[in-house]
């Protein structure tokens, strides 16, 4: 999971990077926001998967190496940015890099890594940095970083050791001055609600919305991130439909709205 800059502490942002592979129609979903607060989704958690010799967890096998990429980024007003590319290696790290130097032309490094319990397949840890370069960057910063990048260890071994994360971007950064700015807790959190599924529900028509409800007599929605359950009766489906039209009659139509601006 990352945060992709830039990260507005003041304002609501948020992001969502899916992957989507044409191997096996894998898809994952990751979703953060300037608070801290993560999910994700994967459509097939028991997709089959692999080790390197190296011990190294073969992401791509999971992921697949021919698929998109697809970035959001909503900061609160006006139309969010979509960028979009195709994986290049299935490796979540690398296919990032990418991303920012091909959508959004930023040189950027990328680092993740999880390790996992090879017996029950618990995560055991995790962690990722991302680094980018400002405008005007000189020659003699990028070839120190790159100098730095090459002598990283991987981003496992360096939390196997207890490293903290200031102490990795400090590694990373060796040769700079390094001043840290703020510090955000990252937590799981799932932003679902019965209201927002109500939104969605309004959008159909009358009949559509009736047809939701099963032989048992509900309709039943439920979160692909957190699993959790809204069911809605036929009689709640109802005050739906009710609800949609008195909105509707409440909101002035493009004539009362001319009427009004000519008054």
């Amino acid at each position: 999971m990352y945060m992709p800059s830039p990260f507005r502490k003041k304002a609501r942002y948020c992001s969502n990077s899916s992957c989507r592979s044409w191997h096996g129609r894998r898809i994952t979903d990751a979703v953060s926001d300037s608070k801290g607060n993560v999910k994700g989704y994967v459509q097939n958690p028991d997709c089959p998967t692999e080790y390197y010799p190296n011990g190294k967890l073969n992401v791509a096998k999971a992921v697949g190496k021919t698929g998109i990429l697809n970035v959001m980024r909503d900061y609160g007003g006006g139309e969010p940015y979509v960028g979009q590319v195709q994986l290049i290696s299935g490796e979540i790290a690398e296919d990032i890099t990418n991303y920012y130097a091909t959508s959004e032309q930023i040189p950027t490094v990328c680092a993740l890594g999880v390790l996992l319990d090879k017996e029950d397949h618990q995560v055991l840890l995790s962690g990722g940095l991302l680094i980018q370069l400002l405008p005007g960057a000189t020659d003699e910063t990028i070839d120190k970083i790159e100098q730095n990048v090459t002598e990283l260890e991987p981003m496992t071994t360096m939390l196997a050791k207890g490293m903290s994360m200031e102490e990795i971007c400090q590694t990373a950064l060796k040769g700079f001055e390094v001043e840290f700015l703020d510090e955000t807790e990252i937590k799981y959190a799932c932003s679902c609600s019965r209201e927002k599924i109500i939104d969605a529900f309004v959008t159909l028509s009358d009949d559509e919305i009736r047809s939701l409800a099963d032989e048992k007599g509900y309709a039943e929605a439920i979160c692909h991130f957190c699993k959790k359950k809204h069911r809605f009766s036929k009689l709640q489906l109802e005050q739906i439909i009710k609800q949609k039209h008195e909105t509707a009659e409440e909101e002035p139509t493009a004539d009362t709205k001319q009427d009004a601006e000519n008054t």
